[in-house]
């Protein structure tokens, strides 16, 4: 199987990801077992909580972020396809030859 290398931009949204879901968790962790220890002192009950809890915010933290990136990739696809249809690669190849000896064999995309 071949990997693609990830470009700065994308580590760092891997990155982000994992500290806001951290920090998501963390709070949300905290939050369940102070509300579960105030209404019991059973050490069961908290411990069970805590799991159910931390294993529902793996869910739905994977699955956010599987939507997030499915929805992205899909408006990237999009934009691209309106793109090719608006300038055809053939055209975009004549720009870019006309751009090319416009500015004396150095080619400047602005």
């Amino acid at each position: 199987m071949e990997y693609k290398k990830l470009t700065l931009s994308e580590k760092l949204n891997i990155i982000r990801a994992g500290v806001l879901g951290a920090n998501d968790g963390i709070i949300g962790g905290a939050g369940v077992i102070l509300g579960i220890t105030g209404a019991t002192t059973n050490n069961t009950v908290v411990f069970v909580a805590g799991i159910a809890e931390m294993l529902a915010v793996a869910f739905s933290m994977a699955s956010g972020e599987f939507v997030s990136v499915s929805s992205q990739k899909d408006t990237e696809k999009a934009v691209v396809a309106k793109a090719e249809t608006l300038w055809p690669p053939n055209l975009q190849l004549c720009m870019m030859k006309l751009l090319y000896i416009m500015n004396n064999g150095v080619l400047i995309l602005n």
